[in-house]
């Protein structure tokens, strides 16, 4: 299932630049204190950190020397302070006890990806708090499953609403660092 996964992404999204993002997993595992997931880690190595159509941003962990006030580890807090407020577990997946919540990405509507990083990686769970319900919905599939359903729409307009490509249409990625470069020239990325 996660190969298939990966065919859709590799058939449907394109990446803005050629090169991959180099990223030192080994020390970032290090770093947080356990291993990401497989499909994770190759979907951050193939497109990087950044943004699919302006709709959800996917985040990388940070180095030792990243900005506190955004990235991987201030998403996570947010989801942390986000979970206690709202103190209701997710529809769907039997849920019980506070989670060890990971946040992957986030969407142009405050939600926020994240993965209960309890037990081994590649069986984690994907959270997400809906901002407009309060509701924390759960998806026992792979990083890569997830992405792809959101992309073929499995989910019906949850989270990206009737804004999407046609049909077999490409979807746009743009690095995080490009994006901000296109915004500061005064131009939208998504235009």
């Amino acid at each position: 299932m996660i190969e298939d996964a990966k065919a859709i992404i590799r058939a449907r999204i394109l990446p803005h630049r050629s090169t991959a993002t180099q990223i030192d997993w080994p020390l970032l595992e290090e770093l947080w204190g356990h291993q990401f997931p497989a499909d994770y880690k190759w979907f951050l190595s193939t497109y990087g950190p950044g943004v699919l159509e302006g709709k959800l941003t996917f985040h990388v962990p940070e180095a030792p020397d990243a900005k506190p006030s955004e990235g991987m580890a201030a998403a996570s807090f947010e989801a942390r302070a986000v979970w206690l407020l709202t103190g209701n577990p997710p529809d769907g997946i039997g849920w019980c006890g506070d989670p060890n919540l990971i946040t992957w990405g986030d969407d142009e509507n405050a939600n926020l990806y994240c993965w209960d990083a309890s037990g081994p990686a590649d069986s984690w769970v994907t959270l997400v708090s809906d901002r407009e319900d309060g509701l924390w919905r759960g998806f026992r599939l792979s990083f890569t499953e997830l992405v792809a359903g959101l992309i073929e729409g499995r989910f019906g307009d949850f989270p990206f609403g009737p804004r999407r490509p046609e049909g077999d249409a490409p979807w746009r990625y743009i690095d995080t660092e490009a994006v901000r470069e296109i915004w500061a020239r005064g131009d939208d990325p998504w235009a």
